[in-house]
Formats: C-alpha cells, sequence, structure tokens
C-alpha cells in the first residue's frame, strides 16, 4: 500500500437505524500519478474506508 496515496476522503450514511451501512469513496493516486477510485459499503464506519481502499488498490492492480 506504500505505493498509493490518499488523494480524498469522503464518506456518508447510507441508510438510517440500527442496521445503517456507511460509504466511502478513496480516491488513491499510485506512484506513477494515475488516480485510481475505490469505493466501499459497510455496516461497520471503520471497514468501509478500508474496503475503499482495497478497492481503489485492486481496480489499479487490475488495470480496470
Amino acid at each position: 500500500m506504500d505505493q498509493f496515496t490518499c488523494v480524498d476522503y469522503k464518506d456518508h450514511a447510507v441508510s438510517v437505524g440500527s442496521d445503517s451501512m456507511a460509504g466511502a469513496y478513496i480516491p488513491r493516486r499510485d506512484k506513477g500519478g494515475q488516480d485510481h477510485f475505490g469505493v466501499g459499503i459497510s455496516h461497520n464506519n471503520n471497514l468501509a474506508p478500508l474496503k475503499g481502499s482495497l478497492s481503489a488498490i485492486n481496480r489499479a492492480v487490475s488495470g480496470t
């Protein structure tokens, strides 16, 4: 993950109530200067950003 820097970070609640979900939107920039966008959604507010970061990195590695 040290090959990527966080460009921005946004999160918000996707739903309300006891089963609410959080969404995190995270663009990552690789060492070549290309941005890769990731989204994470989870019932856990701490997991949503992690999933978003992994999504961005997976997209960078897969070339999509």
